[in-house]
């Protein structure tokens, strides 16, 4: 019985045979029985314990399959993460874009705006010199046909013509326009 006690099988327990002693030797009936019966008990353990193994070799696959379906899910939430925050930096880079293009138009309106103010301004004052100018012009004539009234020799107001019509400016600026 020198074989490993790992190695032993049920088929080996009960083929298994001692030497024949003469005297004080075991009842071979009953040695039988208790042979049969730890080859039973055998039987059962190996049995048993090869289920077991199934069952822990079953186990282990659904934890690896657990563990890849935790690896998974935590991929999905990183990358839903990652595009959530791709999202959220590209509607900020839209939204300051849109600030930056309204901000843009809304200085060229500005600009464009302070430009025909400009004009109009310019319009204007030119519009207020041409008025003085007119004024001026209409009061040195008035005047001068006035003062040609005035005068008592009224024979020679026919002789006048308009280049001998001298204006006056009452300012004391001669306008000869």
């Amino acid at each position: 019985m020198g074989e490993n006690i790992m190695n032993l099988t049920p088929i080996d327990i009960r083929d298994n045979e001692f030497k024949k002693v003469i005297f004080g030797g075991y009842n071979k009936e009953e040695v039988d029985s208790f042979i049969e019966m730890v080859a039973l008990e055998f039987e059962k353990i190996v049995k048993e314990n090869r289920e077991l193994k199934d069952k822990l070799d079953e186990l282990n696959k659904q934890i690896a399959n657990y563990e890849n379906l935790e690896k998974d899910l935590k991929d999905a939430i990183l990358m839903s993460q990652k595009t959530s925050q791709e999202i959220k930096d590209n509607a900020s880079q839209k939204a300051e874009l849109i600030i930056k293009e309204a901000e843009l138009k809304a200085r060229s309106i500005i600009d464009e705006a302070n430009l025909q103010i400009k004009k109009q301004k310019e319009e204007l004052n030119k519009l207020i010199q041409k008025k003085q100018e007119i004024y001026w012009k209409l009061k040195n004539m008035l005047q001068t046909q006035l003062s040609l009234l005035e005068e008592e020799n009224f024979d020679n107001i026919e002789n006048l013509d308009e280049d001998s019509v001298e204006f006056v400016d009452t300012k004391g600026d001669n306008n000869d326009e």
